[in-house]
């Protein structure tokens, strides 16, 4: 059940649904949250309580949106983003003497990236790199740094990360960030990209700083950890190691299909239970 199925209507219809067809609602975004542009003008935040109250078993993916969920029902799992690592995986190719910097994202989140812009112009002042911005729909240029802008395609999803030498994942600490489930960092783990992160929300508990990938919360931080990445192959290639295991044993489809898929078999027997339920299995 989509939450915008009925977008003016406060989503009051699934509560007609056939008591004995199981509804199972999952959600990885702050969506009860409200929102600006055209979507905000037809969507109605408040259907989604409507709709967790009437599901069965509810999916979501952090637990600052199972804190929410568990004022609607008591039937609540926390379940993480997952990628398939034997699809996003380390590519076989050498950093070459320009390493590449870089971002991928959509417009809606390229707000994020922007305020880092200046810094990484200053850092290109003291070391060589390109800087390569994919699915911002925008053009962005820099005095001190080859900007590469290109457009995000279903086609080279995979391989926009694979030819990264070092991730941005930049974030604002507000309730719309906090309610995010950590996809891209994920990702650049699983591809074996070394990174450095705004620890938002479930991002600190997705990412081991030092391990997985740098936290950086402040722009002196940025500008430390990211000449450290640069400057470091050793310190890349540990966290790279440790990054794929890491995304390989608890955010891979792999890890998680078989308790899935028992909670699509049986959702009312997975999402039975007094309180929030946390975990799966």
């Amino acid at each position: 059940m989509h939450r915008e199925a009925f977008p003016l209507s406060l989503n009051v219809y699934a509560r007609g649904l056939p008591s004995s067809t199981p509804l199972i609602f999952d959600f990885d975004d702050a969506v009860h949250l409200p929102v600006g542009g055209w979507r905000g003008r037809l969507a109605r935040p408040e259907s989604t309580g409507n709709l967790i109250a009437r599901a069965d078993l509810v999916f979501a993916g952090n637990e600052y949106l199972a804190e929410y969920a568990a004022k609607h029902s008591r039937h609540v799992r926390i379940v993480p983003t997952v990628v398939d690592t034997d699809r996003f995986a380390p590519a076989d190719h050498r950093q070459s003497t320009k390493p590449v910097v870089g971002w991928v994202g959509s417009p809606s989140t390229a707000k994020y990236l922007e305020p880092l812009l200046p810094l990484l112009d200053k850092l290109g002042r003291e070391h060589e790199f390109t800087l390569r911005i994919v699915g911002a729909g925008r053009t962005w240029r820099l005095e001190h740094v080859e900007v590469e802008n290109r457009a995000w395609s279903l086609e080279n999803e995979v391989s926009a990360f694979q030819d990264l030498d070092v991730g941005l994942y930049p974030l604002v600490d507000d309730a719309w960030s906090r309610g995010k489930c950590g996809f891209k960092a994920i990702q650049y783990m699983a591809c074996g990209v070394p990174f450095v992160v705004a620890p938002v929300g479930v991002v600190a508990d997705i990412v081991r700083d030092g391990l997985d990938g740098l936290w950086a919360r402040t722009e002196s931080e940025w500008a430390e950890r990211l000449t450290a990445l640069l400057k470091g192959p050793e310190l890349r290639s540990r966290l790279v190691t440790e990054g794929r295991r890491r995304a390989v044993t608890h955010y891979s489809v792999g890890a998680l299909a078989p308790a899935w898929i028992q909670a699509l078999e049986s959702p009312r027997e997975v999402g039975s239970g007094t309180g929030p339920l946390t975990g799966m299995g």
